[in-house]
């Protein structure tokens, strides 16, 4: 926890010196854990969080509705396509473009 409790204590020095813009959290592995963490505590002065490679509210039952929304069995055929259809869905649900 001393990672998250040293993030907290910067953002918050930081607004103690003028800045008060919203902050933008990107979490890779662990720190994924952490920007969800500090998102759902500090909502107000986090405009936007990127997760990558981390397990972030991850629950068996939305593995059961990527595979039904994907129309796939399991998630060898989501993870490991055998075909450019296969490769069109795997890119379809690990890819986001905000509009």
């Amino acid at each position: 926890m001393l990672y998250f409790d040293l993030l907290v204590f910067l953002f918050f020095s930081s607004c103690e010196i003028g800045f008060q813009n919203q902050i933008q959290l990107v979490g890779t592995n662990y720190g994924g854990m952490v920007a969800f963490r500090m998102a759902e505590m500090y909502p107000n002065f986090v405009k936007k969080v990127v997760i990558s490679n981390s397990r972030v509210g991850f629950m068996s039952t939305s593995l059961d509705k990527l595979l039904a929304r994907s129309n796939l069995s399991s998630i060898l055929e989501l993870m490991l396509p055998s075909s450019v259809k296969g490769m069109k869905v795997f890119l379809a649900n690990v890819t986001y473009k905000a509009m």
